[in-house]
């Protein structure tokens, strides 16, 4: 299988982000100029930890914690297998110092949420709650997804590619306030 999109970029060791831990400060939040881009190369079946795509987007008038991340998976060929836990078995997300915010086993089939699409793909949502991920003012939220891919995937099936994309209001955040904050307002590009 192929994971288009997949793996080795930098991380960004050079953060000078405030402290991202702590109470949150600032008025309500405004979270804006959304941005998903791929990794560049691809995954090779029983590779771990590869990286697939980045989000970012930039945390106005107040401090922000982001809670949660809905991943959308589309299979690209219908002739194959299509069903994603049978491809990847961990999920990851990283922040832009390679810390982990939130990883999940995904290689059974009640990990994904199916997604009817008319005329498209078969869709697979993934929801990682509970990332904790505190964003200061006036800084950017950087956010890397990547999976370990699956040992055991089929002969026939290698050829398999998936399309990843974040979910319209995939991104939940909770500012100061008390309230909660989404991102992308529609689903975002999809990287493949």
């Amino acid at each position: 299988a192929k994971v288009n999109a997949a793996g080795g970029g930098d991380m960004d060791d050079d953060d000078d982000d405030a402290d991202n831990s702590g109470d949150l400060e600032g008025g309500e939040a405004d979270l804006s100029d959304f941005d998903i881009s791929d990794e560049e190369s691809s995954g090779a079946e029983g590779e771990a930890e590869v990286e697939v795509f980045s989000v970012d987007f930039d945390v106005e008038d107040g401090d922000v914690e982001v809670d949660r991340i809905e991943i959308v998976a589309s299979s690209s060929t219908s002739s194959l297998e299509d069903n994603p836990w049978d491809f990847f078995d961990v999920v990851y997300v990283w922040d832009a110092d390679g810390n982990e915010l939130a990883s999940m086993d995904v290689d059974e089939r009640d990990a994904w949420d199916d997604v009817d699409v008319t005329g498209s793909a078969d869709q697979h949502n993934l929801v990682l709650n509970g990332l904790d991920f505190v964003v200061r003012e006036d800084d950017q939220a950087e956010m890397t997804v990547g999976f370990d891919i699956a040992s055991n995937i089929d002969t026939a099936d290698l050829a398999q590619d998936f399309d990843f994309s974040i979910a319209e209001d995939g991104i939940r955040a909770r500012d100061s306030e008390g309230i909660d904050h989404y991102i992308p307002s529609s689903e975002s590009s999809t990287v493949d």
